[in-house]
């Protein structure tokens, strides 16, 4: 078996069938669930170790209801707190959103104000799963501002 990069389109054949594409399997970043435009959890699926589906998704807070809005407005497909990442030995990272598109999977911290856990774990996120992007978020002035979380 090789390990290959997937897009989110393989990735959902890949759940919906079961059968990896010319026998591949994806890098361990590239595994993700379905995105759904509601917060539903994602169809069971085979998952590596790193990488777990949540519970049933919470309940949005307002700035992440709003930043839905913005994205369903831009016809971007989304899911809502669909998977976590394992960071290490008993520590997991949920991010608010996980958007499906033609590029790398892009997962999004919607934040009001940042505290230091919730940075560290973006950023060690994004040092583990280098082939995934990861950004945050904020809405100053009615306007969302996007900070790139790099490796």
């Amino acid at each position: 078996m090789t390990t290959e990069t997937w897009t989110a389109e393989q990735y959902r054949e890949f759940v919906r069938t079961g059968q990896a594409p010319g026998g591949a399997v994806p890098a361990k970043a590239e595994a993700v669930a379905i995105a759904q435009a509601d917060a539903v959890a994602p169809a069971p699926a085979p998952t590596p170790d790193f990488l777990k589906p949540t519970a049933p998704a919470s309940r949005m807070n307002k700035t992440e209801a709003a930043f839905a809005t913005y994205l369903t407005a831009r016809g971007l497909t989304w899911q809502y707190e669909a998977l976590k990442l394992n960071l290490g030995h008993r520590c997991w990272y949920t991010p608010d959103f996980v958007v499906f598109s033609a590029g790398p999977l892009l997962f999004v911290e919607v934040k009001g104000f940042w505290r230091d856990d919730a940075r560290a774990k973006i950023k060690t996120a994004a040092r583990r799963y280098p082939a995934f992007r990861f950004i945050a978020v904020q809405n100053k002035r009615g306007a969302w501002v996007p900070e790139e979380i790099k490796p």
